[in-house]
């Protein structure tokens, strides 16, 4: 019977170990890439790639635009890895040959997204430009920068999911278990965020709007996530994990902007 269902679940595409396959190797010519690695590239460019876009069509400076893409886009690459080196500093030095991993992973999605945040900031303070105005133009990008980080991540096998509890259909069998396959419920969640900033990009809002309800709908996700994923027990604090209490830290300050300047437009009228 058990490995009947073993059978049963295991998914089309089967999760694969931490360190990238080598089956999943993709040969370019003069270089070889592994899946997670170009979705990774994806994902840096998807977002410069659709502000200049939503640039061009709000008529906005392309120029400005590109070079806060640009800053966004190194935000997304630096940022993610710097996140993951402090959080596993310890573990990284204990043995050397570990930091072999950042060729084929080492990264963490809050730290790509808090470094996009500020380091366009920089160059907007420079040009003495509205920061958020600029900001917005990204905000449909980011989910799909999520979208295809998490794709990477089922093919590499990493950020998977705790053994379910109930016989789920969606389950898939990996080290040794039946698990939540959580990269394809963040991929799922990206999609559902994108479609809703989709529908809130047509509506007239108040400068910082649909960047700050990415960050919302994202962390509010994440959070919900987390309770599926596995996650060593020495970054759980307090019964909640390092990326759910940040989840909470940007919910609450962005979630309030929203909602005060939501209600100032409504007084408003406008």
């Amino acid at each position: 019977m058990i490995n009947f269902l073993r059978l049963r679940m295991i998914p089309i595409i089967p999760a694969l170990p931490y360190t990238a396959h080598p089956s999943l190797l993709l040969d370019f010519f003069f270089f070889k890439m592994t899946i997670y690695n170009l979705m990774l590239a994806i994902a840096c460019l998807v977002v410069p790639v659709v502000g200049l876009i939503q640039a061009k069509k709000k008529n906005k400076n392309i120029k400005h635009a590109a070079w806060i893409g640009f800053l966004a886009m190194l935000g997304i690459f630096f940022g993610s890895k710097l996140l993951y080196i402090i959080t596993r500093w310890s573990w990284l030095m204990e043995d050397t040959s570990r930091w072999s991993i950042m060729i084929s992973g080492g990264f963490v999605v809050y730290g790509g997204i808090i470094f996009a945040f500020l380091l366009p900031v920089i160059y907007t303070r420079l040009k003495k430009i509205n920061y958020w105005e600029y900001a917005d133009l990204f905000a449909l990008g980011a989910p799909l920068a999520n979208l295809a980080n998490r794709i990477g991540c089922f093919f590499n096998g990493c950020c998977y999911g705790n053994p379910v509890i109930l016989n789920i259909p969606w389950a898939v069998y990996y080290k040794d278990a039946l698990r939540h396959p959580t990269p394809v419920y963040h991929g799922i969640s990206a999609v559902i965020i994108f479609l809703i900033l989709l529908r809130l990009n047509k509506k007239k809002n108040f400068n910082g709007f649909m960047i700050l309800s990415y960050l919302v709908l994202y962390s509010i996700f994440r959070f919900v996530v987390e309770f599926f994923r596995h996650i060593d027990p020495k970054y759980v604090f307090f019964s909640l994990t390092g990326s759910q209490w940040i989840s909470i830290i940007i919910i609450i300050p962005a979630g309030f902007i929203i909602w005060k300047k939501s209600k100032k437009l409504t007084a408003l009228n406008i």
